[in-house]
């Protein structure tokens, strides 16, 4: 029968509880929100004796997961390279956790009833945890869902739903075997041949139906379980652990396997059939204590199979008489090895291949992997019947070469308006300025976003706090999140009727929580097929678009989910971590040490966290460029060239800043962002394209690239790159916009510059002034192009499959550009003639040579041919900053 889901009673608590894992572990919060419900939790120990025996293994999988939350998920998730591969590093790395008596006692308790330990098994995330979507349908990938998960990415998913397809198709599996364990008792050699052939039938399905799977692929999602979010990110939340269980076991450690699927009862079943032992002691023992986490009536059914004479050894006794025994025998052999095999090259795809090198693979249940499949294989390789040469092989009767059929498994698998708001009055307005007042904050908001919970949210806004928090959880794998924000319709529309109350702040943070509601509205939605279909398109009702929009024309922000709601309103600071630094907001610093952490998630893992962590430090880190430019722009209107020399240079030590924010090296492999963008495309970016995605990478909704190319000067392009930042700042906040025009309709430090040169009245110390400034406005060209550069290097991790394309034909038209924008204004007059007096000593002159040579490589015949046939021109060009190296263009 299906497993128990809980809907009403005192287990409703811990369903609650475990309904908020994703996000409480993303936040690192997991032990504060758990002891929220410690009174609760207590209170159901009094009542243990009063479950029913599905209660009571739906309440074993519940407390498992709050258990390992608990220990594992309370700092958030953080990895180190250890001795047994990538292990977490939590603050109690150096001694050994201890759970709580109010968890470890009901839980103990629950254990002791069912005859399992206190610890998450593979009952726990498999056997008892899935349901069907359509209670009538069948058991396949399509109509289950998981009912308890670690995250909120659809890889967790679907690794445990392939194992519970496995365990349902090996139904007929048992049933072939125990029909074979009766005709062995009867001696029913007729009999035996015929689920011996019906044994076969069913291997031979569930390694080439059942296993593949796992490999599954979407052009949407890529791989539906990916190796790399499984090992480094599913895996050390469910690996063995060792930990105190307060007030038992004399407080002395225990040590408990994780889930594995050594777990199952179907191979050892099988094992027992065929007579396969374990020739080595150590993995024996290991098996042996594997039993004492499987359910108690697979035990039992362990137990009583061993008790009878298996098939390997009654068909030995007939090999003279019976060979064609023998040959179906072995065939059950090989299909055995066949499925050890694919289940061999999964282990070594998802673990082996996935662990550093130098250090020794183990399973989620501490087995060496490598050590312990080999071994079991030759095991089972080893028990063949071995048959004389001069014995013939009969041909089968007609009996024996009935089919055993087996049911077919299933295997199936806007446009946007940025409203212009008008004024709501002084007041809304100079709040509203404030917000988002440029440069306190870099470009993200001036005002640190609130932390809404049920204790601090206005009234009418907690339904947006509930419905957010419940989005990782409900919206993976076709989950019920559209169900949810459904029947809290009555609870939206009053949200609905009191947006006038909200101030400015409170506002955005609606707005911002609305986005993400409808964008996880409309991702629960949609089918995970390859191509998308028409029936696929989902419409918001009237009672979350209305309100939704109303704010974003209130707040003049697009009615979609965008770059705003994901980085510039997307942060929070522990204040502890600050350090007295109260002037700056979220900066590079910051971001190194972990202290940047984002309040709303779609997915529910670690490298989410990181990369929009990552984009807020970016923006954070643009007050100094902001500075620079405005204060050059101000230079400019006072034509003060030593001033904006020194504007100039600030812009370059500011971009300098903003590229520090990229992790070089990566802290992971590029194969996290990757996944991350297929798990995340559903929800920020459904209709477009990969090319579309691949600039939303590059440049987002961000006023950063806009700001510096149109204040540098930059000439344009008409590429996609181009076009993408043109049509971003319409999805920028209204002071963005307004920063941006300002930059647009005054003189650029380019046409400043050219401006100098072609002044009529020079002195000796002006052209070294202009030489100066030169230098400096070419070294923040060349601080912009490093900065594309590294966003171009982010760009082909996340989306590798455009990378050729955006790489070889919109960054080489960016980087063309970026190129011809370097200044060589002072050696242009030279070359043509005009009389140009001789430099001070002090000038540095590295660059104008650079220049000087350049223009001169132009101006030959050979040069001019190249660039009429659109050849590209390779100029190596040395900065002027040594400590940047020399940069090839």
């Amino acid at each position: 029968r299906d497993p128990k889901k809980i809907t009403q009673g005192p287990l409703l608590q811990l369903e609650e509880i475990v309904a908020l894992l994703p996000v409480v572990i993303s936040e690192g919060s997991a032990r504060r929100c758990i002891l929220t419900y410690k009174h609760q939790i207590q209170d159901i120990e009094s009542k243990i004796d009063t479950f029913s025996e599905d209660e009571l293994n739906r309440a074993h999988s519940l407390y498992s997961y709050i258990s390992i939350a608990y220990i594992r998920g309370s700092q958030g998730i953080a990895y180190i390279r250890g001795s047994q591969g990538f292990e977490q590093d939590t603050r109690e790395k150096k001694n050994i956790p201890v759970l709580p008596r109010y968890i470890a006692s009901g839980w103990i308790k629950i254990s002791e009833k069912i005859g399992r330990n206190p610890m998450l098994d593979y009952s726990d995330c498999v056997l008892d945890n899935w349901e069907r979507l359509d209670k009538n349908g069948p058991i396949s990938m399509d109509n289950l869902r998981l009912l308890s998960r670690f995250t909120g990415v659809v890889d967790e998913e679907h690794f445990f739903k392939t194992h519970v397809i496995i365990e349902s198709e090996a139904s007929p599996v048992i049933e072939a075997l125990q029909r074979a364990f009766e005709c062995i008792e009867r001696k029913d050699t007729s009999g035996l041949m015929v689920q011996f052939k019906s044994l076969e039938t069913c291997l031979f399905r569930l390694t080439r139906t059942c296993l593949p799977i796992m490999f599954a692929s979407t052009k949407r999602d890529g791989a539906l379980c990916d190796y790399y979010i499984f090992f480094h990110q599913l895996r050390p939340l469910i690996k063995t652990w060792t930990v105190i269980y307060d007030g038992f076991y004399d407080n002395k450690p225990r040590r408990f396997m994780g889930p594995s699927g050594a777990m199952s009862s179907v191979l050892p079943c099988i094992d027992i059939l065929l007579g396969v032992k374990m020739s080595s002691i150590r993995l024996s023992k290991m098996l042996s204590a594997f039993e004492a986490y499987i359910p108690s009536d697979h035990r039992d059914f362990l137990v009583n199979l061993r008790r009878k004479v298996n098939a390997r050894d009654y068909v030995s006794g007939l090999k003279s008489t019976e060979p064609h025994l023998v040959y179906s025998f072995n065939s059950i052999i090989d299909r055995v090895l066949d499925f050890r095999w694919s289940h061999f090259q999964f282990v070594k795809k998802y673990v082996i291949e996935q662990a550093p090198k130098g250090t020794e693979a183990t399973g989620t249940g501490g087995t060496p992997a490598f050590k312990y499949l080999h071994q079991h294989i030759t095991d089972t390789e080893e028990a063949r019947i071995i048959l004389e040469s001069s014995t013939p092989i009969f041909q089968p009767s007609q009996a024996a070469q009935a089919e055993f059929l087996i049911p077919k498994i299933d295997l199936a698998q806007d446009s946007i308006e940025t409203p212009q708001g008008e004024a709501r009055g002084n007041q809304w307005e100079i709040e509203r300025q404030k917000f988002w007042k440029v440069g306190t904050n870099g470009f993200l908001c001036a005002v640190v976003p609130p932390i809404w919970t049920l204790q601090t949210a206005p009234e009418s806004c907690k339904v947006l706090v509930i419905l957010s928090r419940a989005m990782p959880n409900a919206c993976v794998a076709n989950g019920p999140f559209r169900a949810m924000v459904e029947g809290r319709k009555s609870e939206m529309i009053a949200f609905a009727e009191s947006l006038e109350d909200l101030n400015v702040t409170e506002a955005h943070t609606a707005c911002s929580l609305l986005a993400y509601i409808q964008a996880g509205y409309k991702a629960s939605g949609y089918a995970r097929n390859d191509e998308r279909k028409d029936e696929d398109s989902v419409e918001l009702p009237d009672w979350i678009s209305k309100p939704f929009r109303k704010l974003a024309e209130k707040l003049d922000r697009p009615a979609r989910v965008s770059y705003l709601d994901l980085v510039l309103l997307n942060w929070h600071i522990q204040k502890d971590d600050i350090k007295g630094r109260t002037d700056r907001g979220p900066t590079r610093a910051l971001m190194k040490e972990g202290r940047i952490k984002i309040v709303h998630r779609f997915l529910a893992i670690p490298v989410e966290q990181w990369f929009w962590g990552m984009h807020v430090a970016i923006e954070g880190e643009a007050t100094d460029a902001i500075r620079a430019i405005s204060n050059g722009l101000q230079a400019i209107r006072k034509d003060d060239i030593l001033e904006f020399t020194g504007c100039l240079d600030a812009l370059a030590q500011g971009i300098r800043s903003i590229i520090g924010c990229h992790p070089d090296p990566y802290p992971h492999p590029s194969r996290a962002e990757l996944v991350l963008m297929r798990r995340l495309k559903g929800f920020i970016a459904p209709d477009d394209t990969l090319r579309d995605l691949a600039c939303f990478v590059y440049s987002g909704h961000s006023a950063i690239l806009p700001a510096l190319f149109k204040f540098l000067g930059v000439k344009r392009g008409r590429h996609k790159l181009q076009i993408w930042r043109d049509n971003s700042v319409k999805f920028m906040p209204t002071e963005h916009r307004k920063f941006i025009g300002v930059i647009e309709h005054s003189m650029s430090a380019r046409a400043y510059l050219k401006t100098l040169t072609l002044q009529q009245r020079k002195t000796r110390r002006r052209l070294h002034d202009v030489a100066v400034l030169e230098v400096s406005f070419n070294r923040c060209i060349e601080q912009l192009l490093r900065f594309c550069s590294r966003r171009s290097q982010l760009v082909c991790r996340c989306v590798p499959q455009e990378a050729q394309w955006f790489r070889e034909v919109q960054m080489k038209k960016e980087a063309e550009h970026l190129t011809r924008s370097h200044c060589a204004l002072l050696i242009g007059r030279k070359l043509s003639g005009a009389p140009t007096p001789a430099l001070a000593p002090s000038v540095p002159t590295a660059a104008l040579k650079a220049f000087v040579k350049t223009q001169q490589m132009k101006d030959s015949p050979d040069i001019r041919k190249r660039e009429s046939v659109g050849a590209p021109i390779r100029v190596k060009r040395r900065s002027s900053d040594q400590s940047e190296g020399s940069l090839i263009y």
